[in-house]
């Protein structure tokens, strides 16, 4: 799982806060890191991994408020994320690093990516309120898809 944003963009630093507070989970088999270059850090030992999981902020919008969390499906969402994200904060944007991931085929079979919505980007180390509830709610929500992930993995394996 890779946290990712900056940590003092205020709401941007929600997918380095909720990878930390997964990472205080300890969850079996799951490797957590941060990041505030995630298209450098992206692709190191992708190949060997059989679940990606980025969190990252995203632009809140109608259907999706300030403080809720959306999980895309990578593989299975047409059009891919790129379609649908116009702006971001990094340089190259996480949807282009796996458009390129996905061409190269590094990429596993799942990949998954948790948005928190946010709306304020500016300069500060404090997430605003509504981003900071949501963050351990988050952690755990993606806890419980990844224990149901490893649940099915061995279950096909069985």
């Amino acid at each position: 799982m890779i946290g990712c944003g900056c940590r003092f963009r205020r709401d941007d630093q929600a997918g380095l806060l909720v990878a930390e507070a997964v990472a205080a989970l300890q969850l079996p088999r799951t490797q957590v890191e941060i990041t505030e270059a995630p298209c450098a850090d992206l692709f190191d030992g992708l190949r060997s991994k059989d679940l990606l999981i980025l969190v990252d902020a995203a632009q809140a919008r109608p259907g999706l408020p300030v403080g809720s969390l959306a999980r895309i499906d990578y593989r299975d969402t047409p059009n891919r994320i790129g379609q649908r994200c116009r702006t971001n904060t990094h340089m190259l944007s996480i949807d282009a690093a796996l458009e390129l991931g996905c061409e190269l085929d590094m990429l596993p079979s799942d990949v998954w990516i948790y948005a928190v919505a946010a709306d304020d980007f500016s300069f500060g180390d404090k997430p605003s309120e509504h981003v900071a509830n949501c963050i351990h709610e988050a952690a755990h929500r993606i806890r419980r898809d990844i224990e149901t992930w490893l649940q099915r993995k061995e279950t096909a394996r069985a």
